[in-house]
């Protein structure tokens, strides 16, 4: 019975998401349930294999399938992303997490292509040509807090404290914004606007590490304090970790006082 247990949890969780995504009002909660799929799917698989993990799930996805197309694909594809960091776990956070970022990126472009675009997207028409970008800066984010969260399922994945990207996200980060600088027109235009973002969002993830790092330096109340103004300042936080991921390159916070040594395949 208590092997069954984490498949029970995972129907109850995959059908549960399924519901909410098919209501407007209910989108946010189901996206917040839909990102402990992963970790919950990886418990699955410690108990069984990846064959029969995924067997198993079946039930939950044959439901979905009659009640909404558009939920299955949603929910099956963090049923993916679990695999996926299940099988990636011996790989650095970075090339894990940018890799479930490319992974569901790649599936909200088949969702457009299947079902139209985004209902969010498609009355801000000047948001078009910047989509593929935002695409994946969701994708990513989501992918970097779902592996966070697989990490307390699964202590072979490594610490999320090690994610550094290489120095070539910077030359990325310069040379795109240095296209949406000079106002390249046409499909070089498209293409540095949306690397634009990719890197921003890349380095982002590397800041929010180095937050993430730096707020567990603090004592309980400033935790609670800090905790409280990303709630109400949620944008500041974006912000600090972008300028937190660049600077990161020069003063490498991480190494300093001790710090973690940072393990990167991407160096």
């Amino acid at each position: 019975m208590e092997r069954l247990k984490p498949l029970i949890v995972l129907f109850l969780l995959t059908v549960s998401t399924g519901l909410m995504l098919r209501s407007p009002s209910l989108i946010p909660f189901g996206l917040g349930l839909s990102i402990f799929i992963p970790p919950v799917f990886i418990r699955v698989l410690r108990e069984y294999s990846l064959f029969w993990s995924s067997l198993l799930t079946f039930p939950a996805l044959l439901f979905l399938f009659f009640l909404n197309r558009e939920s299955l694909l949603d929910v099956s594809s963090v049923i993916v992303l679990g695999a996926l960091f299940f099988l990636m776990k011996n790989f650095s956070p970075s090339i894990t997490v940018t890799t479930g970022g490319v992974f569901l990126t790649f599936v909200t472009v088949l969702e457009e292509t299947l079902f139209g675009l985004p209902k969010e997207v498609g009355p801000l028409k000047e948001l078009l040509s910047y989509r593929y970008g935002i695409y994946f800066f969701s994708s990513s984010l989501f992918s970097y807090l779902s592996y966070g969260i697989s990490r307390l399922f699964c202590r072979e994945l490594r610490p999320l404290s090690n994610l550094k990207y290489g120095f070539w996200l910077v030359i990325l980060f310069i040379l795109s914004a240095l296209g949406v600088v000079l106002k390249l027109s046409g499909v070089l235009g498209e293409v540095s606007k949306n690397l634009l973002i990719v890197s921003i969002s890349l380095i982002s993830l590397q800041g929010l590490t180095v937050s993430l790092w730096f707020w567990s330096k603090l004592s309980n109340l400033w935790k609670l304090i800090t905790g409280i103004s990303i709630i109400i300042f949620p944008a500041a936080l974006f912000v600090l970790s972008a300028i937190l991921g660049l600077l990161d390159y020069m003063l490498n916070f991480r190494k300093l006082e001790g710090g973690e040594e940072n393990e990167s395949n991407t160096n």
